[in-house]
């Protein structure tokens, strides 16, 4: 039986869901936008997915943002942080992986970094953004007009636009680490570090649920 056969067994087969959001169903619809700070910072921390998948998160991924979106898409997260556990991205084939029929799936990629591009944003689905190889540096901005320069217009079907920003700040991805970007977040990854280098990326595409109240 092949990896990703394996893989599929375990996400499609063996289904249980993860402590990290196995939470009782009032806590799934609270209010998230008025829990304090302590207690953000409290179910971030000691979330048991911070142990669980031997990664440190970015120290720029608004975590307000997060905590709400496993709240409201448990299913999904659940599904994207198995495939991080259970993977090997060095025995991996690029591709695509599904991790749920209309839901969440995976790519992995294999490129050189460089020294220009655009900044990107999504309005359907979350990035979950970490490399196995190599390093880059992903600018991360906001997606306001502010210092914006449009590229190209929103694709619907392809879920991306692209502009320039003269505001931004710079970001290190390395092996080990992974980046969240929501749909408030520009990003523009795959920007070299001191010289091209090969990286191999993954990004777990995680549906956005839209709460009742945007979060400002």
């Amino acid at each position: 039986m092949t990896f990703f056969r394996k893989l599929q067994r375990t996400i499609y087969i063996l289904f249980v869901p993860l402590t990290i959001i196995s939470c009782k169903q009032s806590e799934k619809n609270s209010d998230v936008r008025k829990w304090s700070e302590e207690k953000i910072n409290e179910w971030y921390q000691n979330s048991p997915w911070t142990n669980l998948l031997h990664l440190k998160p970015d120290a720029g991924i608004d975590k307000r943002l997060f905590v709400e979106q496993v709240l409201l898409n448990p299913k999904s997260w659940d599904l994207a942080f198995r495939f991080i556990r259970d993977s090997n991205a060095a025995e991996m084939a690029p591709g695509i992986y599904q991790l749920e029929d209309g839901g969440a799936y995976a790519t992995v990629r294999d490129y050189r970094t460089k020294d220009s591009s655009h900044f990107e944003a999504h309005r359907n689905f979350i990035d979950v953004q970490m490399i196995s190889k190599g390093q880059e540096y992903i600018l991360v901005s906001t997606i306001n007009n502010e210092g914006r320069t449009e590229v190209h217009p929103y694709d619907e079907e392809k879920d991306i636009e692209f502009f320039d920003k003269d505001n931004y700040e710079r970001r290190l991805l390395t092996p080990g680490t992974f980046m969240i970007f929501f749909p408030i977040n520009a990003h523009q990854p795959n920007m070299m570090v001191d010289s091209v280098e090969e990286v191999r990326k993954i990004v777990i595409k995680i549906p956005y649920v839209k709460p009742e109240i945007e979060v400002n």
